[in-house]
């Protein structure tokens, strides 16, 4: 045997086993990677991409503050010399509500008194003279004649109708003045078609109703809740109020002020305006001391309260006729809303509860005094009404100078 051989250096394996040793490495490295699972491979998967993120749906812009104080009401047909300037440095009012717009003969485009273009009434054409005051003037759609809402009936145009007019004298606030509220469809086209201006623009609006001996009648506090269900965010409900002659039984403007306070507890209602059930018979209630004091009135027992009114309740024949309306809309409409609002995306009722204005309507002059107007401006200022105006017929100017005060 070689030297060679015989030197192993120490701690080595002879060559034989070390082959061995080898192959059994081998033979053992096979068996486990034959055991691995089948799915697994030497490829991973690519991961899969995440969804882009949601795009959070924009607010709507915030409701602009509201007329307040005391609004002077402008039929512009009517009074086409009226001098929306002049007048404000007269009188000092700041507020002014120019109606009416109307629909065209095509139903849906808005046109003073259904025919003149927005260019062409020369009170409205002053507007921009009285912001230069610190005034401002807002629209008001609908009236005797009747609101677009009822007549314009294809899906966008209604909107597009009120954006035109509201962007033509960049209104900040609008009113709708609604002697009759319409059927569920149409009271659905205006909640949406004012939804959809406000989720473009600030804009203040109120809705004007008449105001019954019980406040609201059950079919206007309906189109108020279903309106506000829908989305649009009313801001003020203002109510046109007869005011009796100055030889009506006593008390007169007590039966006004609770008339007002009925309206307010319907509008505050947690669940928005209450309905009224006119399937009952109800008494009207009596004057109490309590309302007595509130508009400034000597307080009457019930019984003398009664003997000089016959019907406490009473305002005018006119606004007692008026209640007989029948309830109008019906359970389907609020499912109808519901959708709308679940459509929308609307969670429901919009804001707070709308304040309440109070228009007082003359059949005559003489109909408020000065010292009914200032027992009225008071009353308004206790009970945080949004704003006083006046319509028919032109009072003394003293008495349109006490509701400002």
């Amino acid at each position: 045997m070689s030297a060679s051989r015989r030197r192993r250096p120490a701690g080595t394996l002879p060559r034989p086993l070390a082959f061995l040793a080898a192959g059994v490495l081998a033979v053992a490295t096979g068996a486990a990677l034959s055991l691995l699972p089948a799915r697994a491979t030497l490829h991973q998967t690519a991961p899969r991409p995440s969804p882009p993120p949601a795009r959070a749906t924009p607010a709507p812009p915030p409701v602009p503050p509201g007329p307040s104080g005391f609004v002077t009401f402008v039929d512009t047909a009517a009074d086409p010399g009226f001098d929306l300037p002049t007048d404000a440095r007269r009188t000092g009012t700041r507020w002014y509500a120019l109606g009416h717009l109307t629909a065209a003969p095509d139903g849906c485009a808005q046109r003073w008194a259904g025919r003149l273009a927005f260019g062409h009434d020369p009170v409205a054409n002053r507007i921009a003279g009285l912001r230069a005051l610190g005034g401002d003037a807002g629209l008001v759609f609908g009236g005797p004649a009747g609101e677009a809402a009822a007549t314009c009936t294809r899906p966008g145009a209604l909107a597009a109708a009120y954006r035109r007019a509201v962007g033509a004298f960049d209104a900040r606030y609008v009113d709708f003045d609604l002697p009759r509220p319409g059927d569920q469809a149409t009271v659905l086209r205006r909640a949406r078609a004012i939804r959809a201006v406000q989720r473009e623009r600030r804009l203040s609006v109120s809705f004007t109703l008449p105001l019954h001996p019980d406040g609201l009648s059950a079919r206007d506090a309906l189109m108020l809740r279903l309106t506000r269900e829908a989305g649009a965010r009313l801001a003020t409900v203002n109510v046109l109020a007869e005011i009796a002659p100055q030889n009506a039984p006593e008390g007169r403007l007590l039966r006004l002020a609770k008339a007002v306070r009925a309206a307010q507890t319907q509008l505050t209602s947690p669940y928005g305006p209450t309905v009224a059930n006119k399937t009952t018979t109800r008494q009207p209630s009596r004057p109490t001391g309590t309302a007595a004091a509130a508009i400034g009135e000597r307080p009457r027992s019930a019984a003398t309260a009664q003997a000089a009114t016959g019907e406490p309740s009473r305002l005018t024949g006119t606004a007692a006729a008026a209640t007989g309306e029948p309830s109008g809309l019906t359970g389907a409409d609020r499912a109808a809303a519901g959708a709308l609002a679940r459509a929308a995306g609307s969670d429901g009722i919009s804001g707070g509860p709308p304040r309440l204005a109070l228009t007082c309507v003359l059949a005559d002059p003489g109909d408020l005094s000065v010292t009914d107007a200032r027992k009225l401006a008071a009353f308004a200022a206790r009970h945080g009404l949004a704003w006083l105006s006046l319509r028919g017929a032109a009072p003394d100017p003293e008495v349109a100078r006490a509701l400002r005060s």
